[in-house]
């Protein structure tokens, strides 16, 4: 095994405070403070060691990009902000021979940036990530997220106390988690599907029981 720092300027000067690896691909995604979430590519250099390519940056109205996480698939990003809000995005390739906006570069500046969405030589596919939706609930910070096996929910947790169970497909809530007494810092979902689990700054972890979704539902706590 190799390894390698990469000294890379992730979001300016401001914290990175979650990055997550898109599945089969070698595409990462990064939330920061400065509100952007911001794509890369990680390739392998010539003496074989991994480097960094920067792909394209989207702002956020947030504060903050506390969490992102791709779902099962590949096929959606969820990001989670300061506002309460979760947003997903889901990638759109642009047509062939037609012209590609600019997406920012390496400070979230999207005019006149002088960065596209995919570096020459890329293995990446052209395109861009839109938002195609939102999951209104929490009131506050949402500090984390885990999508369930099978990318139909998704669990989400903050500073309010709670979580929420969301049922993707729908945009809507499907249960609120309100036993902890203090923020939820992270949330987790069993890789088999049938337990989800929350930790708090109360000093518990909480498991529960997912039950069976109904014929083409979402699942249930």
């Amino acid at each position: 095994m190799q390894l390698k720092t990469l000294q890379i300027v992730w979001h300016g000067k401001e914290p990175v405070l979650s990055v997550d690896f898109q599945p089969n691909s070698h595409t990462l995604v990064s939330g920061g403070q400065d509100g952007e979430v911001k794509h890369w590519e990680v390739v392998s250099e010539d003496d074989g060691s991994p480097g960094v390519r920067f792909i394209s940056s989207y702002p956020v109205n947030s504060k903050s990009v506390n969490c992102v996480r791709f779902s099962p698939t590949g096929e959606l990003l969820a990001s989670a902000g300061d506002k309460g809000e979760v947003l997903l995005w889901r990638f759109t390739a642009f047509a062939p021979g037609a012209p590609q906006p600019r997406l920012g570069n390496l400070e979230g500046e999207v005019a006149g940036a002088s960065s596209l969405p995919c570096c020459p030589g890329s293995s990446t596919p052209s395109g861009m990530w839109r938002q195609v939706g939102s999951l209104r609930g929490h009131c506050d910070d949402v500090l984390d997220l885990a999508w369930a096996p099978d990318g139909s929910a998704l669990l989400s947790g903050g500073i309010e106390n709670n979580c929420i169970l969301w049922d993707v497909e729908g945009r809507k809530s499907l249960k609120w988690l309100q036993d902890h007494g203090h923020y939820v810092q992270g949330v987790a979902w069993d890789p088999l599907g049938r337990y989800i689990a929350s930790q708090s700054a109360d000093r518990t972890a909480r498991v529960y029981s997912v039950k069976p979704p109904p014929a083409g539902g979402a699942a249930e706590a």
